[in-house]
């Protein structure tokens, strides 16, 4: 710091006004001697929360993996299960067209068809179901594996 300064007196028998330049410099130096274990502590504490952000990297890696292979597997079921569904509309198909030929010959009831109609209608919806699932499994498959 750099500056002036003044002092004086302005009664009675002598006035008088003086200045002076004042300069003062100053240096601070701050150590600590003891921090306790501050440092250490926080040092382990880091250490403690890398280790743990990598097992819980590890384990979400671990987790995303599981959901793909659930995921790939529950597609593989649904389309299983979309074939096999084709083949039972085939069959009550088949069911239907025998019934239809029968009742025509008169050995069998209209009962019968609706019957026979019924299970056809009811294969071709359990199909439709089917086809449903496959797709939402094969979209969850490609949600999991970032193909969307």
């Amino acid at each position: 710091m750099y500056g002036t300064t003044g002092f004086g007196y302005n009664g009675q028998p002598a006035s008088f006004l003086d200045f002076y330049p004042i300069g003062f410099a100053g240096v601070q130096l701050s150590y600590p001697l003891f921090n306790g274990t501050v440092t250490l502590r926080k040092i382990n504490q880091k250490t403690l929360e890398l280790r743990n952000n990598e097992l819980q990297f590890g384990m979400l890696t671990e987790q995303n993996n599981m959901q793909v292979e659930n995921a790939k597997l529950q597609r593989e079921v649904a389309k299983k299960t979309v074939e096999t569904t084709t083949e039972q509309i085939q069959l009550a198909q088949t069911i239907y067209e025998q019934t239809v030929l029968q009742q025509k010959k008169g050995t069998a009831s209209l009962t019968d068809v609706l019957l026979a109609d019924n299970a056809l209608r009811e294969a071709q919806q359990t199909y439709l179901s089917a086809v449903i699932d496959y797709l939402k499994a094969d979209l969850e498959l490609k949600k999991l594996t970032g193909n969307i």
